[in-house]
């Protein structure tokens, strides 16, 4: 990951909400440097990578629930954002070990900000091709 100033950034999209998206921008050693929360529309996606905008060096990293967050991993990238996925297990492992008590989007979201800096080897998020398309064409026939 790239720095500016010793400071690089990892804004977290916290995606298991319906109606919004709470994120955390951390530094290189998971400080919280910014937090918002915007729509989980088309529109507050955009408003999401306006947002991560202000850093040099941007990764996003969501909480791999897919059926929740596919609209706005795919966004993400059709922007140009790189997007690694982290599992409901190790960001419950890394909320468990933390110091504030409670269940928030803030506090979660921050949780797999961590996640993403410790671990190395996430999945990455990548737009399905046409593979994908003939699946659910033959699936469906």
């Amino acid at each position: 990951m790239d720095t500016d100033g010793g400071c690089a950034t990892l804004p977290e999209v916290m995606a298991h909400l319906k109606r919004a998206h709470t994120l955390v921008a951390v530094d290189q050693v998971g400080r919280k440097l910014a937090e918002r929360t915007l729509r989980a529309t088309t529109e507050g996606h955009t408003d999401i990578a306006a947002w991560a905008a202000q850093w040099p060096t941007v990764l996003f990293a969501i909480e791999d629930c897919r059926h929740v967050s596919r609209r706005l991993e795919g966004d993400l990238l059709r922007a140009g954002h790189p997007v690694v996925r982290v599992t409901t297990q190790l960001m419950a492992g890394q909320r468990r070990s933390g110091r504030e008590r409670g269940k928030s989007d803030p506090i979660d979201a921050l949780a797999v900000a961590r996640v993403a800096l410790r671990e190395p080897n996430l999945p990455i998020a990548h737009l399905d091709g046409p593979s994908r398309e003939v699946k659910l064409v033959t699936c469906h026939s």
